[in-house]
């Protein structure tokens, strides 16, 4: 099968009264690198959207290993991820989840549950070069996993530069890694080294 990413240069939202009540889902199917790429874009919304299947497993550049439902780079900004479902997805280095890299900034997350996905580091969620200004709101990042046996964070990861991130009313249960070492973080592994790997 092909790529299935989309990439993203403007807004996406369902509506969540509409046909019936059914659940509006962008599948992967576990073949493309993203199942969202949002790369040097500004002013995006998605919302009320179940994001599954991302696999960024393509190693030929940065970048497409990272973010395997999301991956949100560049200069990105005025970004916002509203009442998503981002779940059973995976990254072969950082963020499941969430890939949030480079330089993007202002970028919002409220409302949003990211669960059952697996990364190196940051099963969840992962923060990384000089990405700055991210807010967490009202979420759950809830049953990832770091998979390697020397990786970290199984909810969160934040790497090198990152700077201004906030997290509020945000539940990180239940993530696991592959083993507990102390100071891995099995839900949140903070990093400031800038080097952008593990210690």
């Amino acid at each position: 099968a092909g790529d299935r990413c989309l990439e993203l240069y403007k807004n996406i939202q369902a509506d969540p009264q509409g046909d019936a009540g059914r659940e509006t889902i962008l599948d992967g199917e576990d073949t493309s690198n993203h199942v969202v790429d949002i790369a040097d874009a500004e002013h995006i919304t998605i919302a009320h959207i179940t994001l599954v299947g991302g696999n960024a497993k393509d190693i030929t550049q940065a970048h497409k290993s990272m973010g395997g439902g999301v991956l949100i780079r560049g200069s990105s900004h005025a970004i916002r991820l509203n009442n998503l479902v981002i779940k059973n997805s995976q990254a072969n280095d950082k963020g499941g989840g969430i890939a949030i890299i480079d330089d993007a900034y202002d970028v919002a997350v409220d409302s949003t549950r990211i669960s059952s996905c697996q990364a190196h580091y940051g099963g969840g969620v992962a923060l990384l070069g000089n990405a700055h200004d991210v807010s967490f709101y009202r979420s759950r990042i809830v049953t990832n996993s770091a998979k390697q046996a020397d990786g970290a964070g199984g909810g969160v990861a934040i790497v090198g530069g990152v700077y201004d991130v906030r997290f509020s009313g945000v539940s990180v249960e239940g993530n696991i890694k592959a083993t507990a070492t102390p100071g891995d973080g099995v839900g949140v592994w903070i990093q400031d080294d800038g080097q952008g790997g593990h210690p």
